[in-house]
């Protein structure tokens, strides 16, 4: 899905997680402050410390897909530095 996100152009949208295969935190309608917007589910509480020890494990699923988006927005990065935007690309 990212490859195909980072490929159409445009600005890609990668909600908050996404970048380490979080899942939906539905805990957001257990606080009355937000229980009536949906977009909470994709604001989950961060523990920076267990997300910094699950990215070092090697085949965790974590880390694998946050090291493949690193690897597409690089070669993305890469390939587009050689390219020149002008009115006539649009």
């Amino acid at each position: 899905m990212h490859a195909v996100i980072l490929s159409i152009g445009g600005l890609p949208i990668i909600y908050i997680g996404d970048e380490v295969a979080e899942t939906n935190d539905y805990t957001y309608r257990e606080n009355d402050n937000t229980a009536y917007d949906s977009r909470w589910i994709h604001r989950p509480k961060r523990n920076w410390k267990e997300l910094s020890n699950v990215l070092s494990l090697e085949g965790s699923i974590e880390a694998y897909v946050h090291h493949q988006l690193t690897k597409l927005i690089f070669f993305l990065e890469s390939e587009c530095q050689n390219c020149q935007v002008t009115n006539s690309n649009f």
